[in-house]
């Protein structure tokens, strides 16, 4: 059997641990790539939660401006009579665009209702 030379194992250690050290670095690279990944992808789906919570603020906050402003065009006298009620609930064109369903509420229950 022959010897392996100095150089031989010299080199053959060398490019062991050569590999090696590539191997760890791949790894250590992999790791720092996934750890990146997810903290961008849960960054921008925060954004996007982030955005569609604000339009959802504002379209509420829209609704309930309308829903105020049209109630305080209700007379204090319609109030005791139901029919004048629904067909004033039906001349709200602008409150049929942003409602399908309409109601007026009074402390005792129901008092009108308009509905597409």
């Amino acid at each position: 059997m022959t010897r392996l030379s100095i150089k031989f194992k010299a080199t053959l250690v060398a490019t062991l641990f050569f590999l090696a050290s590539l191997a760890l670095v791949s790894m250590v690279q992999l790791s720092y790539v996934k750890a990146q990944m997810k903290q961008v992808l849960a960054d921008q789906q925060f954004t996007l939660v982030s955005r569609v919570a604000d339009e959802i603020d504002q379209k509420l906050a829209v609704n309930r401006e309308a829903l105020v402003a049209n109630a305080k065009l209700v007379p204090v006298a319609r109030l005791k009579d139901p029919a004048a009620l629904e067909k004033g609930l039906a001349e709200r064109v602008a409150l049929r665009t942003l409602f399908s369903d309409l109601f007026i509420h009074s402390a005792n229950g129901m008092v009108a209702k308009f509905a597409l």
